[in-house]
């Protein structure tokens, strides 16, 4: 049964002894008052005084942030437009009405309370909006192990449009830099929030620290109780698991109509195709009579279970959106993101369901018209007998052999998509699958435009409001008649 108990704060001394949290230095005027007392919640009846530390007192803005400007110094002044939920908000410079900041907090991952409904997330949701609605100054700063070469202009999160910051907040107006209170960090002190990549960033102390005291103390997150609070009980006993179907048609795990963008999700599907890009792969899934499909970009990374076709995995990552108006996102063709794998099957791992896959995966088939639409978009299909009338050619300049193709096609009905093959993929003269590559790569689009037909096999995309067949291999294209003297 769960007990108030009063803790007292270390004394001066003990807090001087561990005033390198967050790599900023503590002067005795920012030490809080022997006599200052905190309560909480402990799951213990025991009557042992727990000694807490305000890390969040003792963690300073290290610069002041007046006459500058987030945008361009990674430091300024913002106004609230809206809070999404525990560690998402949208800010506009100060006193702006346009360049929306959309925030993602570092160094946290609070529970969701929008797409997915987990325990402590209304909470978390609650406690960042009271802190921001109470704020007269907001500002946003970045960590510098963020920026690599890009100096002290921000850059974008995994996802691609949000940018990843600190919100340093005072009920004061104009309030001094050293005077600002850090949102992420007060998350994680009182439990609704557990810290996340830390490790190596400004204020690694504080957070780690915090983030121990919060587990000592059992707060929220850490407190090994299901999430007491009424609308969390009320969409547990409502929501459905998050399926692909959801995450495209945009709905969330109750069926509310929700924009997925910048969410985290988890779900299951069968890996379809991999490629293009390494370690990148397509997830397609069958849900109620109808194919959903999303494109996974793992920057580069290989990822065990994403790389044989017919695996049947469940993943966790951030939706993002990539091609789409950079203001708005609408438009854009949706990507998951930032998943995680360990062999150890830590938190956060992509873990393969059930056997696995055979390296086969049945794609669709079927006319232009009926392949063409929105429903298919990063679905796998699979077209035959088209012809190439036009296209472009751009040179990968590094290399001066390898280029990417846009070939402009047609059916025998006059019905027009187009082929996307990307740089990274060679396709060779020849009669089979991706030709053959003991003849020299093909470089000119007069080749193409002299084949009698071309069957290919990828995903359905769209580039400019045009639907494409992206190719994720080079044996997805058979390219049949044409002539060999025009590749080159």
């Amino acid at each position: 049964m769960k007990k108030k108990l009063t803790f007292s704060l270390l004394l001066a001394g003990a807090i001087l002894a561990l005033a390198s949290c967050g790599g900023n230095d503590v002067s005795s005027s920012d030490v809080p008052s022997s006599e200052a007392t905190s309560e909480v919640t402990s799951e213990t009846s025991s009557a042992t005084s727990i000694q807490k530390i305000d890390y969040v007192a003792q963690t300073k803005l290290p610069q002041d942030y007046k006459g500058k400007s987030f945008l361009t110094n990674g430091i300024g002044q913002v106004d609230l437009v809206r809070k999404i939920d525990g560690d998402t908000a949208h800010f506009y410079p100060h006193g702006q009405k346009n360049n929306l900041i959309k925030a993602r907090y570092n160094c946290i991952d609070t529970p969701e309370s929008t797409g997915t409904i987990e325990p402590y997330g209304f909470g978390a949701s609650d406690f960042n909006g009271e802190m921001l609605a109470s704020a007269k100054t907001i500002v946003l700063s970045t960590d510098p192990a963020d920026q690599g070469d890009k100096g002290s202009v921000p850059i974008t999160d995994s996802t691609g449009g949000r940018y990843l910051t600190y919100i340093w907040v005072s009920e004061k107006e104009n309030a001094p830099y050293y005077d600002l209170k850090l949102v992420n960090l007060a998350l994680v002190q009182e439990g609704w929030s557990k810290q996340k990549g830390s490790t190596g960033k400004q204020f690694a102390d504080a957070f780690i620290g915090a983030n121990q005291q919060a587990m000592d103390l059992g707060l929220n997150v850490w407190s090994g109780e299901d999430d007491p609070d009424e609308r969390y009980q009320k969409a547990k006993a409502q929501a459905e698991p998050v399926t692909l179907k959801h995450i495209v048609e945009g709905k969330n795990s109750l069926g509310e109509d929700f924009d997925w963008v910048g969410s985290k999700a988890t779900f299951e599907a069968v890996v379809a195709a991999t490629g293009p890009d390494t370690g990148a792969c397509y997830l397609n899934e069958d849900i109620d009579g109808k194919r959903y499909g999303i494109y996974v970009f793992t920057q580069y990374k290989v990822l065990t279970p994403l790389t044989t076709i017919g695996n049947r995995v469940k993943i966790t990552g951030m939706i993002a959106s990539f091609g789409g108006d950079e203001e708005t996102g609408e438009g854009g063709v949706l990507q998951l993101v930032d998943a995680k794998y360990s062999p150890f099957h830590q938190e956060g791992d992509i873990e393969i369901i059930g056997e696995r896959g055979d390296g086969t995966y049945q794609e669709l088939t079927g006319t232009i018209p009926e392949l063409a639409v929105e429903q298919n978009i990063n679905v796998i299909c699979s077209l035959n007998n088209l012809t190439c009338y036009d296209g472009k050619a751009v040179q990968d300049t590094a290399t001066a052999t390898a280029y990417a193709f846009t070939l402009y096609c047609r059916d025998g009905n006059g019905n027009e998509i187009n082929i996307r093959i990307d740089d990274s993929m060679a396709i060779y003269p020849g009669d089979q699958p991706g030709g053959d590559s003991s003849k020299a790569r093909v470089q000119k689009i007069d080749y193409f435009k002299s084949a009698s037909s071309i069957d290919v096999k990828g995903a359905m995309v769209t580039y400019y409001n045009r639907y494409q067949i992206k190719l994720c291999s080079r044996q997805g294209i058979t390219v049949k008649g044409a002539d060999a003297s025009l590749a080159v």
